[in-house]
């Protein structure tokens, strides 16, 4: 495992101090943030959890203020400055964010003593630290937030061991459904229309067997009654309860494109219905429609690209 050091200067980045704070308040509540990325300066070697302390610079209360580790490995887009360039960034999953502009536990001005090789002040995001400072440091981290009751022991141990993609099956897309359905505004609307083209959903399939041997799946509607009712889709299994505990029927898998094009063809039904059970949300034919438009202008933009 490597350690990178990511540097923020909150004058200068796009990444400003309020929404920093706003992370703060989501990470102590055992929130990730939907999507978080950095850009890498030495971006070759980087690899699915590898971990990162970020130092915010160019401050009066310089210091660590976040920790964590990637998702992956970097990949190549434009730049945060605007200016047509492009840069490697990585996605991250975050162990903890610090107010440096209040009461750091991790102040530069103590760790620039302990560790005068890093530079605390400046530099380039997202460099590689030395192998033989990699797990001193990290135990040094460790040592002080014990020390300062905001950490127990073994905490970075747990934090790699802990399966992020497991945990957060669905939760991304639940919790942008639920901020729109409270707020509906149109801020959380797109919000919610961009995780959910971007998610996994799962569909309870009617499963028949021919005679042959082949295996026959169609979508199931939410009530046999109903020629126009919609099919469901869930978040996740925690929607689902004890629904469709049947024989002939399973679960699959897909994501929400894909269950937007199977069921646009089928003009009897409304459409989908996602997590019926708890918080239903109806995508009913017109969005099935509007949605269909975004996947389709989303492909051809990525075809340009290509070309």
């Amino acid at each position: 495992m490597s350690l990178y050091i990511l540097r923020w200067d909150p004058n200068i980045s796009s990444y400003k101090t309020q929404e920093h704070l706003e992370l703060i308040r989501h990470i102590k509540k055992n929130e990730q943030p939907a999507s978080f990325d950095w850009s890498i300066r030495e971006y070759e070697n980087l690899k699915k959890n590898d971990m990162f302390i970020m130092q915010q610079v160019g401050t009066d209360n310089d210091g660590i203020a976040m920790i964590g580790k990637f998702k992956d490995s970097c990949y190549e887009e434009e730049s945060w400055r605007k200016d047509g360039s492009t840069v490697h960034y990585a996605d991250m999953w975050i162990l903890d964010a610090f107010d440096c502009n209040t009461d750091n536990p991790l102040p530069a001005k103590r760790y620039e003593k302990l560790f005068p090789e890093i530079k605390w002040h400046g530099g380039h995001s997202g460099v590689v630290v030395e192998e033989n400072l990699n797990e001193k440091l990290l135990s040094q981290i460790e040592k002080d937030l014990i020390k300062a009751g905001i950490w127990k022991k073994g905490k970075i141990d747990k934090f790699l061991a802990f399966d992020f993609e497991k945990d957060t099956a669905g939760k991304l897309l639940l919790s942008a459904k639920d901020k729109y359905l409270n707020n509906k505004d149109e801020e959380s609307f797109f919000n919610f229309i961009d995780c959910l083209l971007n998610s996994k959903v799962l569909i309870p399939m009617h499963v028949e067997k021919a005679e042959n041997g082949d295996t026959h799946c169609m979508p199931m509607i939410l009530s046999n009654d109903d020629e126009q009712s919609p099919y469901p889709i869930f978040s996740n299994e925690e929607q689902i309860g004890d629904h469709y505990q049947k024989d002939d029927c399973e679960l699959y898998e897909i994501s929400v494109p894909l269950a937007v094009d199977i069921i646009k063809e089928d003009e009897n039904t409304k459409g989908l219905i996602l997590d019926p059970f708890t918080t239903p949300f109806l995508i009913d034919r017109k969005m099935l429609n509007g949605l269909s438009e975004i996947m389709d202008t989303d492909e051809n933009d990525n075809e340009d690209d290509e070309e």
